[in-house]
Protein backbone atom coordinates (compact mmCIF):
# COMPACT_ATOMS: atom_id res chain seq x y z
CA UNK A 1 0.00 0.00 0.00
CA UNK A 2 2.90 2.56 0.84
CA UNK A 3 4.42 1.71 -2.42
CA UNK A 4 1.29 2.43 -4.26
CA UNK A 5 1.13 5.90 -2.59
CA UNK A 6 4.36 6.91 -3.25
CA UNK A 7 3.81 5.57 -7.31
CA UNK A 8 0.62 7.78 -7.27
CA UNK A 9 2.56 10.66 -6.01
CA UNK A 10 5.27 10.60 -8.12
CA UNK A 11 3.50 9.87 -11.34
CA UNK A 12 0.91 12.62 -10.77
CA UNK A 13 -2.37 11.08 -10.22
CA UNK A 14 -3.80 14.18 -9.16
CA UNK A 15 -3.80 15.31 -12.16
CA UNK A 16 -6.05 13.01 -13.71
CA UNK A 17 -8.73 14.92 -11.94
CA UNK A 18 -7.69 18.47 -12.46
CA UNK A 19 -7.13 17.87 -16.34
CA UNK A 20 -9.37 16.79 -19.30
CA UNK A 21 -9.17 13.95 -20.82
CA UNK A 22 -7.40 14.47 -24.14
CA UNK A 23 -4.99 16.55 -22.44
CA UNK A 24 -3.12 12.89 -21.84
CA UNK A 25 -4.81 11.13 -24.88
CA UNK A 26 -3.83 13.81 -27.10
CA UNK A 27 -0.09 14.09 -25.57
CA UNK A 28 2.60 14.55 -28.40
CA UNK A 29 3.30 10.45 -28.80
CA UNK A 30 0.54 8.91 -26.63
CA UNK A 31 -0.93 6.77 -29.73
CA UNK A 32 -4.07 5.82 -27.52
CA UNK A 33 -6.00 2.80 -29.05
CA UNK A 34 -8.19 2.08 -26.45
CA UNK A 35 -10.54 3.72 -23.70
CA UNK A 36 -14.12 3.15 -21.67
CA UNK A 37 -16.32 1.95 -23.66
CA UNK A 38 -19.21 3.85 -21.33
CA UNK A 39 -21.23 0.44 -21.16
CA UNK A 40 -21.46 -2.48 -18.49
CA UNK A 41 -21.54 -6.04 -18.76
CA UNK A 42 -24.16 -8.36 -17.57
CA UNK A 43 -22.96 -7.91 -14.14
CA UNK A 44 -22.86 -4.57 -14.30
CA UNK A 45 -19.08 -4.18 -14.44
CA UNK A 46 -17.16 -1.83 -17.12
CA UNK A 47 -15.52 -2.49 -20.18
CA UNK A 48 -12.75 -0.72 -22.36
CA UNK A 49 -12.62 -1.30 -26.04
CA UNK A 50 -9.39 -0.90 -27.79
CA UNK A 51 -7.83 -1.37 -31.28
CA UNK A 52 -4.44 -2.51 -30.98
CA UNK A 53 -3.62 -1.46 -35.09
CA UNK A 54 -4.76 1.88 -34.57
CA UNK A 55 -1.04 2.15 -32.71
CA UNK A 56 1.99 3.06 -34.42
CA UNK A 57 4.98 2.60 -32.83
CA UNK A 58 7.18 5.10 -34.73
CA UNK A 59 5.04 7.90 -33.52
CA UNK A 60 4.92 6.47 -29.70
CA UNK A 61 6.24 8.58 -26.91
CA UNK A 62 6.49 5.93 -24.19
CA UNK A 63 6.36 7.90 -21.08
CA UNK A 64 3.05 9.76 -22.50
CA UNK A 65 1.50 6.21 -23.73
CA UNK A 66 1.91 5.33 -20.20
CA UNK A 67 0.38 8.40 -18.78
CA UNK A 68 -2.61 8.14 -20.54
CA UNK A 69 -3.14 4.11 -19.82
CA UNK A 70 -2.57 4.82 -16.59
CA UNK A 71 -5.42 8.07 -16.58
CA UNK A 72 -7.71 5.56 -17.74
CA UNK A 73 -7.13 3.31 -15.75
CA UNK A 74 -7.74 5.20 -12.62
CA UNK A 75 -11.06 6.75 -14.12
CA UNK A 76 -12.28 3.36 -14.66
CA UNK A 77 -10.73 2.60 -10.72
CA UNK A 78 -12.42 5.30 -9.14
CA UNK A 79 -15.32 6.26 -10.85
CA UNK A 80 -17.07 2.53 -12.69
CA UNK A 81 -16.04 -0.14 -10.34
CA UNK A 82 -18.94 -0.43 -8.03
CA UNK A 83 -18.10 -1.76 -5.18
CA UNK A 84 -15.47 -3.54 -3.48
CA UNK A 85 -14.26 -6.56 -5.39
CA UNK A 86 -15.42 -5.65 -8.52
CA UNK A 87 -13.32 -5.60 -11.73
CA UNK A 88 -13.61 -4.31 -15.80
CA UNK A 89 -12.79 -6.43 -18.92
CA UNK A 90 -10.79 -5.73 -21.81
CA UNK A 91 -12.17 -6.45 -25.52
CA UNK A 92 -9.24 -5.80 -27.80
CA UNK A 93 -9.75 -6.30 -31.46
CA UNK A 94 -6.68 -7.30 -33.70
CA UNK A 95 -8.44 -7.52 -36.51
CA UNK A 96 -6.23 -5.66 -39.99
CA UNK A 97 -7.92 -1.99 -40.40
CA UNK A 98 -9.22 -0.26 -43.43
CA UNK A 99 -9.05 3.60 -41.90
CA UNK A 100 -6.02 6.25 -40.86
CA UNK A 101 -6.70 6.84 -36.94
CA UNK A 102 -6.24 10.69 -36.15
CA UNK A 103 -8.17 11.28 -32.66
CA UNK A 104 -5.69 10.23 -30.45
CA UNK A 105 -3.72 7.77 -32.59
CA UNK A 106 -1.99 7.41 -36.19
CA UNK A 107 -1.66 4.24 -37.68
CA UNK A 108 -2.63 5.01 -41.36
CA UNK A 109 -3.94 1.52 -42.37
CA UNK A 110 -5.69 2.30 -45.72
CA UNK A 111 -4.06 0.32 -48.56
CA UNK A 112 -2.27 3.78 -49.69
CA UNK A 113 -1.04 4.42 -45.71
CA UNK A 114 0.24 0.70 -45.83
CA UNK A 115 2.47 1.23 -48.88
CA UNK A 116 3.90 4.68 -47.25
CA UNK A 117 7.41 4.53 -45.91
CA UNK A 118 7.61 6.06 -42.29
CA UNK A 119 7.12 9.67 -42.44
CA UNK A 120 9.47 9.84 -39.49
CA UNK A 121 12.15 8.39 -37.28
CA UNK A 122 11.04 5.87 -34.23
CA UNK A 123 11.04 8.09 -31.26
CA UNK A 124 13.74 6.02 -29.77
CA UNK A 125 16.14 7.25 -31.79
CA UNK A 126 14.57 11.07 -31.10
CA UNK A 127 15.41 10.06 -27.51
CA UNK A 128 11.55 10.17 -26.09
CA UNK A 129 12.88 6.99 -24.20
CA UNK A 130 14.47 9.80 -21.64
CA UNK A 131 12.00 12.05 -21.55
CA UNK A 132 10.40 10.86 -18.37
CA UNK A 133 10.96 11.50 -14.49
CA UNK A 134 14.39 10.12 -13.27
CA UNK A 135 12.88 8.21 -10.83
CA UNK A 136 11.01 6.42 -13.84
CA UNK A 137 14.10 5.92 -15.85
CA UNK A 138 16.29 4.59 -12.98
CA UNK A 139 13.57 1.81 -12.42
CA UNK A 140 12.47 0.90 -16.09
CA UNK A 141 15.47 2.06 -18.21
CA UNK A 142 15.08 4.50 -21.40
CA UNK A 143 11.95 2.73 -22.89
CA UNK A 144 11.27 2.15 -26.87
CA UNK A 145 7.79 1.82 -28.13
CA UNK A 146 6.84 -1.54 -28.52
CA UNK A 147 7.22 -5.11 -25.84
CA UNK A 148 9.14 -3.03 -23.91
CA UNK A 149 6.26 -0.47 -22.76
CA UNK A 150 3.98 -3.51 -22.69
CA UNK A 151 5.98 -5.25 -20.13
CA UNK A 152 6.20 -1.90 -18.07
CA UNK A 153 2.60 -0.97 -18.25
CA UNK A 154 1.91 -5.12 -17.28
CA UNK A 155 4.37 -4.35 -14.05
CA UNK A 156 2.39 -1.51 -13.39
CA UNK A 157 -1.09 -2.56 -13.19
CA UNK A 158 0.14 -5.75 -11.36
CA UNK A 159 1.49 -3.82 -8.85
CA UNK A 160 -0.70 -0.64 -8.10
CA UNK A 161 -4.18 -1.77 -9.99
CA UNK A 162 -4.39 -5.53 -8.74
CA UNK A 163 -7.65 -7.56 -8.78
CA UNK A 164 -9.13 -4.76 -11.48
CA UNK A 165 -9.04 -6.91 -14.03
CA UNK A 166 -11.82 -9.41 -14.80
CA UNK A 167 -11.53 -10.82 -18.54
CA UNK A 168 -9.10 -10.20 -21.44
CA UNK A 169 -11.04 -11.14 -24.81
CA UNK A 170 -8.82 -10.90 -27.71
CA UNK A 171 -10.90 -10.52 -30.75
CA UNK A 172 -9.22 -11.89 -33.82
CA UNK A 173 -5.78 -12.71 -33.13
CA UNK A 174 -3.27 -13.67 -35.90
CA UNK A 175 -0.59 -15.77 -35.80
CA UNK A 176 2.33 -13.03 -35.28
CA UNK A 177 -0.24 -12.03 -32.24
CA UNK A 178 0.29 -15.57 -31.00
CA UNK A 179 3.88 -15.36 -30.64
CA UNK A 180 4.34 -12.01 -29.05
CA UNK A 181 1.58 -13.48 -26.79
CA UNK A 182 3.89 -16.06 -25.68
CA UNK A 183 6.36 -13.45 -24.02
CA UNK A 184 4.27 -11.26 -23.11
CA UNK A 185 2.16 -13.55 -20.80
CA UNK A 186 5.42 -14.68 -19.40
CA UNK A 187 5.15 -11.71 -17.60
CA UNK A 188 2.00 -12.02 -15.93
CA UNK A 189 1.07 -14.85 -13.21
CA UNK A 190 -1.14 -17.53 -13.85
CA UNK A 191 -3.96 -16.12 -12.24
CA UNK A 192 -3.78 -13.47 -14.89
CA UNK A 193 -3.28 -15.57 -17.68
CA UNK A 194 -6.20 -17.71 -16.96
CA UNK A 195 -8.37 -14.35 -17.50
CA UNK A 196 -7.35 -14.29 -21.07
CA UNK A 197 -9.50 -15.37 -23.94
CA UNK A 198 -9.38 -15.81 -28.06
CA UNK A 199 -11.95 -15.13 -29.65
CA UNK A 200 -11.97 -16.13 -33.29
CA UNK A 201 -12.53 -18.83 -35.80
CA UNK A 202 -9.48 -20.52 -35.17
CA UNK A 203 -9.28 -23.73 -34.31
CA UNK A 204 -8.14 -22.79 -30.33
CA UNK A 205 -10.01 -19.84 -30.50
CA UNK A 206 -13.94 -19.46 -28.89
CA UNK A 207 -16.41 -18.69 -31.11
CA UNK A 208 -17.73 -14.44 -31.71
CA UNK A 209 -21.01 -16.02 -29.60
CA UNK A 210 -19.10 -16.37 -26.77
CA UNK A 211 -18.89 -12.58 -26.04
CA UNK A 212 -23.07 -12.62 -25.98
CA UNK A 213 -22.54 -15.05 -22.45
CA UNK A 214 -21.13 -11.88 -21.46
CA UNK A 215 -22.33 -9.03 -22.57
CA UNK A 216 -25.94 -8.03 -24.05
CA UNK A 217 -26.26 -7.73 -27.30
CA UNK A 218 -27.60 -4.33 -27.12
CA UNK A 219 -24.23 -2.99 -25.26
CA UNK A 220 -21.95 -4.65 -27.51
CA UNK A 221 -20.57 -3.06 -30.79
CA UNK A 222 -21.49 -4.11 -34.34
CA UNK A 223 -18.06 -5.06 -34.73
CA UNK A 224 -18.17 -7.80 -31.87
CA UNK A 225 -21.46 -9.51 -32.96
CA UNK A 226 -23.73 -7.30 -30.90
CA UNK A 227 -26.24 -4.63 -31.64
CA UNK A 228 -24.98 -1.85 -30.26
CA UNK A 229 -22.93 1.39 -31.35
CA UNK A 230 -20.80 1.23 -34.16
CA UNK A 231 -16.92 1.96 -33.15
CA UNK A 232 -16.54 3.66 -36.67
CA UNK A 233 -13.19 3.77 -36.91
CA UNK A 234 -11.54 5.71 -33.90
CA UNK A 235 -14.81 7.66 -33.26
CA UNK A 236 -15.10 5.39 -30.19
CA UNK A 237 -11.93 7.41 -29.07
CA UNK A 238 -13.51 10.40 -29.81
CA UNK A 239 -16.81 9.67 -27.87
CA UNK A 240 -14.90 8.80 -24.68
CA UNK A 241 -13.51 11.85 -24.88
CA UNK A 242 -16.68 13.91 -25.39
CA UNK A 243 -18.42 12.14 -22.76
CA UNK A 244 -15.21 13.42 -20.63
CA UNK A 245 -15.73 16.70 -21.69
CA UNK A 246 -19.16 17.03 -20.52
CA UNK A 247 -18.41 15.70 -17.63
CA UNK A 248 -20.31 11.90 -17.62
CA UNK A 249 -17.38 9.69 -17.24
CA UNK A 250 -17.80 6.13 -18.58
CA UNK A 251 -21.18 5.51 -17.49
CA UNK A 252 -22.79 9.29 -17.14
CA UNK A 253 -22.20 9.00 -13.41
CA UNK A 254 -20.18 12.49 -12.87
CA UNK A 255 -17.26 13.16 -11.38
CA UNK A 256 -15.98 11.65 -8.91
CA UNK A 257 -16.29 13.23 -5.16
Amino acid sequence: LTETIIFRRKYGFEEFWKLPAFHFFQAEGAEMYFCGSGKFDKDGDPFIIGRLRMCNPENMHPWNHLKAALFLLERVRARDLRGPGRSASYILDLSELNFKANVSASADNTPEGKRKAPAQKNRAQLGAGKDAPKWLIDKHGELSPGMSVLKVALEMVSAHFPETLKKVYFWNSDSLFLIAFKVFSLWVDARTRSKFVFIGNGWLDSKPAKLLESFDPSVLPREFGGLGESLEGDGFIQRFLDREAAGLGFGGQGEST
